[in-house]
């Protein structure tokens, strides 16, 4: 089923391959065909109606002959590309491509005009995206993938360039669903051991980890703290405006005898606040998810935020009351496992809760948020909590 001697050939000696699967032939359109295949018709029509008026002219005009065969000729090839070869093209990369999770990296290997491998260690993967495709396909990305790669999908693969495959991070283009979930899973499982290396005990097995996904930027909290920022932000822009529009104007006191200069000073502190709550907290909460990492194994829910020497909170599964969820139209969502404080529900997850961990020791709230499958995972917290013991759907 496998070329085995390709594979083989590009692993370490150490390593061990928990995962393999080519892409699925039968997902023969992928999204990026939304705007492939409109455009293609358009250079199709404009490039046949270039090229057939040539071919008519040389009957006429032997003259015409070279223009027929370094014009005409390339743009009917290209047309013709353009229209049908390039699905075929694709299927045949698809055939000559193999998908590898092993326990050190994943691999995307094309023996296309050549062997080429494109691959990244687990460790250095810092979030996993899913693309849906057609066919009940779908395209895992191992790392921040640019918007353009991730429209396009495996019509990336269409391009005869050897180096097209190898654009962005390791994808793995139209894996059939249940395939899909068990290289995402194995991946994130050989993840999580070496983020949590030195921190698990001998008889611990990791059942699942992921991190919060670092595109999602807002949460209820935000009902309220956007326009109380866009208040704040805007009043305190406008006040530190006025003031120095005053001191360039060459006045040093207010209309009731204050300081302008000790106001303009003051005003700084409201501006630098007011930016932090309008743009800066949303920058923070993006560096803080990157940091921050979920782990669930046959024993505990812990999760660790990477900042200084490192904030975690473990909860034995055992103990947990019922946890709650709550999830999105995507299949992710936030997983609360135990109760927070009122403070730490008002202000986790904002980026108003960056300045704690930075400055003080400040310990992860027990909630998961915005982790992918969401649904998934609370079914395995509360089997883990009733049974005691490795789940069935556990991919290993």
């Amino acid at each position: 089923m496998y070329h085995s001697d390709l594979v083989r050939d590009e692993l370490h000696k150490s390593e061990r391959v928990l995962w393999r699967r080519h892409p699925d032939l039968a997902a023969v359109l992928c999204n990026g065909d939304l705007i492939l295949i409109p455009a293609s018709l358009v250079w199709s029509a404009m490039a046949l109606s270039f090229a057939i008026p040539m071919f008519l002219a040389v009957r006429d005009d032997s003259d015409a002959l070279p223009f027929v065969i370094f014009f005409a000729l390339p743009f009917t090839i290209m047309a013709i590309y353009a229209l049908i070869g390039r699905l075929i093209f694709r299927l045949w990369v698809k055939s000559q491509t193999y998908y590898v999770v092993t326990d050190e990296r994943v691999l995307a290997i094309t023996s296309r005009f050549g062997r080429s491998v494109h691959a990244s260690f687990l460790d250095e993967i810092t979030e996993i995206e899913t693309t849906r495709s057609s066919h009940g396909a779908q395209t895992l990305w191992f790392g921040d993938t640019p918007w353009w790669i991730r429209h396009l999908g495996a019509g990336i693969l269409d391009s005869p360039m050897p180096f097209a495959g190898s654009l962005g991070p390791v994808a793995f283009y139209d894996i059939q669903e249940p395939e899909c979930r068990g290289a995402r899973v194995l991946s994130d499982i050989s993840t999580g051991r070496e983020v949590f290396k030195g921190r698990l005990a001998p008889d611990e097995e990791v059942q699942w980890y992921a991190q919060p996904k670092a595109s999602v930027l807002f949460d209820a909290q935000d009902i309220f703290l956007v326009p109380f920022s866009l208040v704040w932000g805007g009043f305190s822009l406008f006040w530190e405006g006025s003031v120095i529009a005053d001191l360039l104007h060459g006045k040093t006191k207010s209309g009731n005898g204050g300081d302008l200069r000790e106001f303009a000073i003051f005003g700084v502190i409201f501006v630098l606040a007011g930016l932090y709550l309008m743009v800066g907290r949303f920058l923070g909460k993006r560096w803080l998810r990157r940091r921050t990492h979920y782990l669930i194994t046959n024993k505990r829910a812990v999760s660790l935020v990477a900042v200084k020497t490192g904030r975690i909170l473990s909860l034995d599964l055992g103990n947990l009351t019922e946890p709650s969820k709550s999830v999105r139209s995507d299949g992710s969502g936030t997983i609360r496992l135990a109760r927070a404080s009122p403070w730490t529900r008002r202000n986790d997850n904002t980026g108003l809760d960056v300045p704690m961990y930075l400055w003080r020791w400040q310990k992860p709230p027990p909630v998961f948020y915005d982790v992918p499958d969401a649904d998934r995972v609370y079914e395995l917290i509360n089997e883990l909590r009733r049974e005691g013991r490795t789940p069935r759907h556990v991919y290993r």
